[in-house]
């Protein structure tokens, strides 16, 4: 299912559901999920789910999440990766670039800027003083 304009309510693509101008509803999409606009509601596939802006909402994704902004509940089996993240992310890697706010499950979880809670075997906050950056099992700061 392809669309140069939003797509809205429920969308299912055999293979994936593709648009340029934002996804709102609830959407199952095969082997991926792609917006270039905010993405909002429920998404889910068995491969990718990617927006070039947000994604607001839950999440499930077989493979990988990736947005700019990630807001809600997040799980992607594989590889999360996000700017900014607010609300919870479960997966085996946990990537956000700049700050998290909530909480992410992971095997590594690694962040700039922490303002919640990292589970794993490793978790990683790169603004915390030096012998708290790299821990294992839980990383916090409040």
């Amino acid at each position: 299912m392809v669309s140069e304009g939003k797509v809205c309510g429920l969308n299912i693509g055999g293979l994936a559901v593709v648009s340029e101008n934002g996804i709102r509803g609830i959407t199952f999409g095969g082997i991926g999920i792609y917006s270039e606009k905010p993405m909002i509601g429920y998404q889910v596939s068995l491969g990718c789910i990617q927006s070039e802006s947000s994604i607001n909402g839950i999440t499930i994704a077989g493979y990988r999440t990736k947005a700019k902004s990630v807001r809600g509940l997040n799980t992607a089996l594989v590889y999360t990766s996000a700017r900014e993240l607010n609300g919870g992310s479960f997966g085996v890697y946990n990537r956000v670039y700049e700050t998290q706010k909530g909480i992410s499950v992971g095997i590594f979880n690694r962040t700039k800027d922490l303002q919640g809670i990292l589970i794993g075997v490793l978790n990683w906050v790169d603004s915390n003083p030096a012998p708290f950056k790299i821990l294992p099992l839980m990383n916090v700061r409040l």
